[in-house]
């Protein structure tokens, strides 16, 4: 099977370190995000990975967005 590179992405880790994702498409039409380092690889068919990407982000936005309330709910000039 044949990989094409389609996006590249540089992620912070929590260590203060930086690494790069890449995201392949086959051609077959799977998809493929993986780490520059190569140790880690997720494979899946078309439908999997929009179904993952969507849920996801999802998961993402509702902890991020929980934690941003959290932050303006406290008002350091009481």
């Amino acid at each position: 099977m044949s990989w094409k590179e389609i996006a590249r992405w540089k992620i912070n880790t929590p260590d203060g370190k930086t690494e790069e994702y890449v995201l392949e498409k086959s051609d077959s039409g799977n998809f493929k995000i993986k780490n520059d380092f190569g140790n880690i690889q997720i494979e899946m068919d078309q439908n999997s990975a929009l179904e993952f990407i969507r849920k996801a982000g999802d998961a993402m936005e509702d902890v991020i967005s929980d934690a941003i309330g959290d932050m303006n709910d406290y008002d350091m000039y009481d």
